[in-house]
């Protein structure tokens, strides 16, 4: 994959993605140095690229960081047990992390929330897209390697559930109903399309459910 180019405004925070060789005797590794690999992966499969393309989203000359910087870090974070922006940028305060990754100034926590907070209707549903054709990528990849022909299956099973997640205050869409956990207490409840061979998440969609409580 040829590297993408960066921009002159964004030079000084980002460089190319370096090869870091890894042993089983290395020195100064941190608890994030797990996600090495999958920084690697994503580098490979061109993912930053993939969103750029599905999700055309632009911000000033001068900016820094774009959306597909913030949904990489995000995803990163995400995998390495961040539960919020806050914690996402302490999973990148790894040193070893940032360098494998080409970065030289992650965004701070606000500057990932504001570019969230950009995304429109229309590009929620570029992101849904997304989702589809990075799943159907990998699909192929693994044909091509001979590992599995999920992707090629003429019949599949998909398994639908739901979940309860309670929330603080009078969230946006979130409402009293069932919650096993906290009786009365608001919450959002998410309905999860799953692929039963593989567990992968095809769709989800959040529902609200209005029930009286006695």
């Amino acid at each position: 994959m040829k590297p993408s180019k960066v921009s002159k405004s964004s030079s000084h925070v980002r460089n190319r993605t370096r090869t870091v060789k890894m042993t089983s005797t290395a020195h100064g590794l941190t608890s994030q140095a797990g996600l090495i690999p999958v920084v690697k992966y994503l580098d490979r499969i061109g993912f930053e690229k993939t969103v750029k393309q599905s999700v055309p989203h632009r911000r000033g000359e001068n900016a820094d960081h774009h959306l597909s910087d913030v949904v990489l870090l995000t995803l990163v974070g995400m995998m390495g047990g961040a539960t919020s922006m806050a914690k996402v940028t302490t999973v990148w305060a790894d040193s070893v992390l940032r360098k494998v990754a080409g970065w030289i100034k992650i965004p701070v926590e606000t500057t990932i929330l504001r570019i969230f907070k950009e995304v429109s209707d229309r590009q929620i549903s570029q992101f849904e897209t997304l989702t589809h054709t990075l799943r159907g990528q990998h699909w192929r990849r693994l044909l091509r390697s001979g590992k599995s022909k999920t992707g090629i299956q003429s019949v599949q099973w998909v398994d639908v559930d739901s979940t309860v997640d309670t929330v603080c205050g009078r969230q946006e869409g979130s409402a009293k109903g069932f919650n096993p956990k906290k009786k009365g207490a608001r919450s959002y409840h998410p309905q999860l399309a799953f692929l039963a061979e593989t567990k992968e998440i095809l769709q989800a969609s959040d529902i609200l459910i209005q029930t009286k409580l006695i």
